[in-house]
């Protein structure tokens, strides 16, 4: 009979705790059908591009970094971009009468998070970004499924605080 050692027990029993902790938390899936999509190459009219949308979800915002917080919709982005860049800035934030917060993953695969940028609105600013898919989600600090209306608006400037 094979026996282990504690040190080996104790580390496989870690591994496996581990590895329940980790699938607690589900990443946002990037590659789902989102809410609603926008196609924009730089020096787009009219600047911005607003768009309508439902924010919030029941999963929590799994990215840490500063700014990630809310409640998102793991399954589904709330909005994909197809940008082409130019030499600008890409701006994407968020209005909505009640406090929201915004995760982006970028065309290089980078995530983005925001909260209170301009009171309770978050916004992204990206110098020099990369062509191609940026998925958005909008998350509210309540966790409610049905969603909050809110507005994306994606612009080549800085809104004004």
């Amino acid at each position: 009979m094979n026996r282990l050692c504690y040190p080996t027990r104790l580390a496989l029993v870690t591994l496996g705790f581990g590895m329940l902790a980790g699938t607690a938390a589900a990443q946002p899936d990037w590659r789902a059908r989102p809410q609603t999509s926008a196609t924009l190459e730089s020096g787009f009219t009219p600047d911005p591009h607003v768009i309508e949308v439902r924010a919030g979800g029941s999963d929590r915002n799994a990215i840490s970094g500063n700014g990630c917080a809310g409640y998102i919709n793991n399954a589904q982005p709330t909005v994909n971009l197809t940008y082409t860049a130019g030499r600008g800035r890409l701006v994407i934030y968020v209005r909505a009468d009640e406090d929201t917060t915004l995760l982006v993953n970028d065309a290089s695969g980078n995530w983005h998070c925001s909260d209170d940028f301009e009171g309770s609105n978050p916004a992204i600013i990206l110098d020099n970004p990369a062509s191609g898919q940026y998925n958005i989600w909008v998350g509210t600090y309540t966790q409610d499924g049905a969603g909050l209306p809110a507005t994306v608006y994606i612009s080549e400037r800085v809104p004004r605080r």
